[in-house]
Order: C-alpha cells, then sequence, then structure tokens
C-alpha cells in the first residue's frame, strides 16, 4: 500500500487521493458497524435485565 500515492489527473494529490480515500472509508464503516453492533448488545442487555429482574420481583 502506498502512503502517498500519485496524483490522480490533478484533482487531488497527497495521503487522501485514490486508493487511501477508498482505504480510510472502508475503515469508517468498519467503525460504525462496531459502533452499531456495541450498542445493539449494550441495549439487548439491558432490556433483558430489566425483564429478569422485573419476573424476579413479580415472582418474589
Amino acid at each position: 500500500m502506498q502512503v502517498w500515492p500519485a496524483n490522480d489527473g490533478g484533482v487531488r494529490s497527497g495521503p487522501w487521493s485514490g486508493g487511501a480515500d477508498r482505504w480510510a472509508l472502508g475503515l469508517n464503516i468498519y467503525a460504525a458497524i462496531a459502533l452499531i453492533a456495541a450498542a445493539i448488545a449494550i441495549v439487548t442487555g439491558f432490556v433483558s435485565r430489566v425483564i429478569v429482574f422485573r419476573h424476579f420481583r413479580d415472582l418474589s
């Protein structure tokens, strides 16, 4: 992987041109998926804890 890709037709040059841009976009997508998965896990754990708590409270 090139850290400094070649100038792509004079539109953009530097670290965010060409493949590096797509590579960063891919990392952002993976980060977003990880955040969504973590949020779902937290919400699911909280909801299940509330359901279990209410269930045991009703039994007592």
